[in-house]
C-alpha cells in the first residue's frame, strides 16, 4: 500500500493540468528538435561542406547527450527541486540550440541539434 507523507498537500486540479502541460511540452522538445534536424540535414551538409559521416554525428551526438543527461537531470531534480532543474534544462537547451545555429564548420556543429 502506498501512502503519502502527512505534510504533503494536494496541488489541486488546476495546478495538475499546468504540470501535465509543462511535462508534455518539455518532452516534445526533443521530438521536435530531432525532426527538425533530420529535415535540415541536407542543408546542413551543403552549407557546412560536411560529409555524410559528419552530418550523422550531428544526429547521434544529440541522442548521446540526451541519454546521458536524462539520468543526471532526474537526480538533480531530486536534490534541488524538479521545477528548478526543468527550467534550467530548458533554458540551457535553448541557449545551446542558439549557439549551434551559429556553427560555421561541421566540427563545431557536432553535438548540436
Amino acid at each position: 500500500m502506498i501512502e503519502s507523507h502527512p505534510d504533503v498537500k494536494d496541488c489541486g486540479a488546476a495546478v495538475g493540468r499546468w504540470v501535465l502541460a509543462a511535462a508534455i511540452l518539455g518532452s516534445s522538445i526533443s521530438f521536435i528538435d530531432g525532426t527538425v534536424v533530420n529535415v535540415a540535414l541536407p542543408i546542413l551538409q551543403r552549407d557546412l561542406d560536411a560529409t555524410v559521416g559528419q552530418t550523422q554525428w550531428v544526429v547521434e551526438s544529440y541522442a548521446l547527450m540526451l541519454s546521458a543527461l536524462i539520468l543526471v537531470g532526474g537526480s538533480l531534480g531530486d536534490l534541488f527541486g524538479r521545477k528548478k532543474i526543468f527550467l534550467l534544462g530548458v533554458s540551457l537547451f535553448g541557449i545551446a540550440s542558439a549557439l549551434c545555429g551559429l556553427a560555421q564548420t561541421p566540427k563545431s556543429a557536432e553535438g548540436c541539434t
